[in-house]
């Protein structure tokens, strides 16, 4: 021991009035052997007030002089204890409440027990001071650091939500996640909002902001719709816990050549399904949102005997000289649609009596329904005329049927994942194309699917079975892609619908000179290629005008599709380049209209169309030279040399003003009510069991707040 150490020793001892020779320990006395902490001692740091714990995590590197003024501890900032001397984080610290007394305590910056330890046993009555003085460090250096992290992101602008915009949002929520209106009462929900200075709406007052909504909505719909020239809508009846609802959406075609869909209604329809009363629903729906006869194109919709009806009666047929035909049917109730067929061509209209008050626009049958129709009814009746094919059908979607129903139960799934890699998909309700996918489907994983009978406990396919099934998706799946395409939301235009039938039917009669069916595909085959022929009898015909002139403008096909039609119509180019003039004579002005950038049509599909086209197509005028061409008056020309032009892409359009706004008129027109379909499935998540007491009215509001994405 050195003289120095000697001497503070002594100087220790003699100034403290409470030393003990046998209080000589190393953790209180400087100048003794030290020895480790006990794990008593770490008991009992550890078990003190929580602000006498150890203060850690410092390095100290500055003098005795300056420790005061940079240190971080609480204890040793000068006002209780007063740094000394401080080597290699080894503290020699007075303290100051002693005073005039000189008394040392000896520490480390990361084992401060020590001079806490002197302040309760000498001084309790500063410990509170000290507890207080070690809190407000903390919350000041718990303030810096929120500080810090606020200066770190105070480039993100920060803004105050009012409780306007905060009702709206949850309105929103309300209505995109379809959530009934109880869940804004619901504690869990509340919980999240708690400590904010905002206020959630309660579920009456939500219903009323709801209706609000609706209200503003309808106007600014109304006002969309009177700016636009060209309207079509569809329409179709849907029934669920034992309500019914009619639903209608619109849809137009913007300045960019976007598709612009919206849902107008989704209403409780009451009483008795006949055409009158359908009539007197869409009359109500139309007069609601100021659609009249010459805005609307024309309605897509259901195919049923009444809703067809309907529009045999009280639809806008344009004839130049109209008959009176009296109608024979029947006020019957049933829709039987699955026994009723209708061919895809314009019927005569049927007049009421001369008081009726109804006007509805003109109906067109919905093409994807059709389509339908040919993949189930006339495909049935076709089976049924074999025993023995349909003993086999029957035999392989019972099995297929088994499946399905096992694997849509949650127990089941575990065993179908381990044993496919995925689930497998259960059947659609009303889509047919839903059954092909699934079957499709069962095809695909083939090799795995009799270990998976097996674990389910069911019958598993014979070879004759899976060959009828094979060959039952290989004819009917040109129909199942047209479907997809006619049902998208992409290629939604009218001028579509010519050229994909007359794709679908060349692909079937290419398949029936190349396959060799022998499994059920050649009572199949043909059965699906003469209901075509039949059903679309206008279509291939070329007696459908629109379709012809909507195909015809449409610049992704003009007349490629003329190469397919049937040479013994007496029909020839020129007859339909004739039409097309006819039809730019109605908007025939001098305005030229400024060019535009504009998307061009998806072509996901492109190579399903099959126009039978040996090389590059030509123009559908190299017949025509340019010295006739000179002689056609001015409508004439733009008409030919919009057929010549090989550019596909609708922005060509705005190099012929005239064709651009035929193609307006003819392809605003939709093929398929896929729309108000779309419209149903939120219908069923809404008008689920849960939310019975929905009233009619807001039932609609909901629906169609939720369709329009609002």
């Amino acid at each position: 021991m050195d003289t120095k150490s000697m001497i503070l020793d002594i100087d220790i001892k003699s100034e403290d009035p409470y030393y003990n020779s046998s209080d000589d320990d190393p953790e209180y006395c400087p100048v003794k052997t030290k020895r480790k902490p006990t794990v008593l001692d770490h008991c009992l740091c550890s078990n003190r007030n929580d602000s006498l714990e150890n203060e850690t995590n410092l390095s100290l590197s500055c003098t005795s002089s300056s420790f005061n003024s940079q240190c971080k501890l609480t204890i040793l900032n000068g006002k209780f204890f007063k740094v000394i001397s401080n080597k290699n984080n080894h503290i020699i610290a007075e303290c100051q409440i002693c005073l005039p007394k000189k008394k040392f305590i000896q520490g480390t910056t990361k084992a401060t027990s020590n001079f806490i330890k002197h302040l309760r046993r000498i001084h309790s009555d500063i410990v509170t001071e000290y507890n207080e003085d070690n809190k407000l460090k903390k919350e000041n250096e718990i303030s810096k650091k929120r500080k810090t992290v606020q200066t770190a992101h105070s480039s993100i602008e920060t803004r105050v939500v009012s409780q306007q915009e905060f009702d709206a949002r949850i309105l929103k929520f309300v209505i995109n996640t379809m959530s009934p209106l109880s869940v804004l009462e619901d504690k869990s929900f509340l919980d999240i909002f708690q400590g904010m200075d905002l206020k959630v709406i309660g579920r009456k007052c939500s219903a009323k902001k709801i209706e609000l909504l609706y209200v503003e909505h309808v106007e600014n719909l109304k006002k969309d719709i009177q700016i636009q020239k060209y309207i079509c809508t569809t329409s179709d009846i849907w029934s669920a816990r034992r309500r019914s609802f009619i639903g209608v959406t619109c849809h137009w075609i913007d300045g960019d050549f976007k598709r612009k869909s919206y849902a107008l209604s989704c209403q409780r329809f009451k009483g008795r399904c006949d055409y009158r009363r359908i009539a007197e629903v869409l009359q109500t729906v139309h007069t609601k949102f100021e659609l009249d006869d010459e805005k609307v194109i024309a309605t897509i919709g259901n195919n049923g005997f009444n809703f067809v009806k309907s529009f045999k009666i009280f639809g806008n047929i344009e004839e130049t000289v109209r008959d009176k035909i009296v109608s024979n049917y029947s006020d019957t109730s049933e829709d039987d649609e699955s026994s009723t067929e209708y061919d895809f061509v314009a019927e005569p209209k049927e007049f009421g009596d001369k008081g009726e008050e109804y006007v509805l626009p003109r109906h067109k049958q919905c093409a994807s329904y059709i389509l339908n129709l040919i993949a189930t009814s006339d495909c049935k009746k076709a089976i049924q005329q074999s025993a023995k094919l349909c003993f086999k059908s029957t035999q392989a979607f019972i099995k297929c049927d088994s499946l399905w129903k096992k694997g849509a139960k949650p127990e089941i799934s575990d065993v179908v994942t381990s044993c496919l890699g995925h689930t497998i998909s259960t059947l659609g309700i009303t889509k047919w194309n839903f059954l092909y996918n699934n079957v499709k489907q069962i095809l695909v994983e083939k090799e795995k699917m009799p270990s998976l009978f097996q674990k389910l406990h069911l019958k598993y396919f014979t070879d004759g079975e899976l060959l009828y099934l094979e060959e039952y998706c290989q004819v009917l799946e040109p129909i199942a892609i047209t479907l997809n395409i006619l049902q998208g939301q992409e290629n939604t235009f009218y001028g579509i619908l010519l050229p994909i039938l007359f794709s679908l039917k060349t692909k079937l009669e290419k398949m029936q000179n190349l396959k060799d069916f022998k499994n059920g595909g050649e009572i199949l085959l043909p059965t699906c290629l003469n209901s075509l022929k039949r059903r679309f009898q206008s279509i291939f015909q070329l007696k459908d005008e629109d379709a012809i002139i909507a195909a015809m403008c449409f610049p992704k096909f003009k007349l490629r599709w003329f190469n397919v039609v049937d040479e013994n119509l007496c029909v020839t180019k020129d007859d339909l380049r004739r039409k097309l003039i006819v039809a730019s004579k109605e908007f025939y002005n001098d305005n030229a209209i400024k060019n535009e950038s504009l998307p061009e049509i998806s072509e996901d599909y492109d190579g399903f169309f099959d126009f039978n086209e040996i090389a590059v197509h030509q123009s559908s005028t190299s017949g025509v030279s340019s010295s006739d061409a000179s002689n056609q008056s001015k409508i004439e020309l733009e008409v030919l040399h919009f057929l010549n032009d090989k550019r596909q892409n609708v922005a060509m359009l705005n190099d012929f003003p005239l064709i651009k706004k035929v193609f307006l008129k003819y392809n605003t027109c939709l093929s398929s009510s896929a729309p108000v379909e779309r419209l149903f499935s939120f219908a069923t998540i809404i008008n689920a069991p849960r939310r019975h007491a929905l009233s009619d009215a807001n039932f609609e509001r909901l629906v169609v707040l939720k369709a329009n994405n609002l």
